[in-house]
């Protein structure tokens, strides 16, 4: 996966929305451009804090994800008025980019992958059970099927 942009190297930008479908590396790609004094938001990150869970992967995050999203919500706010610090600030999410650029004045990074190399991709994880493969495999089905119809319904 080679995603390159400009954009992260101006240093006008500092807020960066990274935005696609579930599985296309959204995570990894702010992994491998993020320094020291940058700022991360990721639910999944998140989540797995929540749940004092070393394992991003855990697949069940119920229980905390209405906490989760008002962390996610509370980081977001604090980047938009300045009251968080932070060299550059990477939000990732699946669904919202144009909302956060509106609240944050941030520049959206969208990374799209075909759907059949994303399934290839779950099914290759070794540190998913195939239970978990299973369930991601259908998020990825049913993100993509919602994207086509919200396609037909702008045409």
């Amino acid at each position: 996966m080679n995603y390159t942009n400009p954009l992260i190297a101006d240093q006008k930008n500092r807020i960066f929305i990274v935005t696609g479908a579930p599985g296309t590396g959204k995570t990894t790609w702010v992994k491998e451009r993020r320094k020291q004094g940058d700022v991360v938001v990721d639910l999944d990150y998140i989540l797995a804090a929540l749940r004092l869970d070393d394992d991003i992967h855990h697949e069940d995050s119920r229980d905390v994800l209405s906490a989760g999203l008002a962390v996610k919500e509370f980081l977001i706010n604090g980047i938009a008025t300045g009251n968080i610090t932070y060299s550059r600030a990477f939000i990732v999410t699946t669904r919202g980019a144009d909302r956060i650029k509106d609240m944050t004045g941030g520049t959206v990074i969208q990374l799209d992958e075909d759907p059949l190399e994303i399934t290839r991709r779950i099914t290759n994880d070794n540190h998913l059970s195939d239970a978990d493969k299973e369930k991601r495999i259908k998020i990825v089905e049913k993100f993509f099927e919602r994207e086509q119809n919200r396609r037909k319904k702008c045409y």
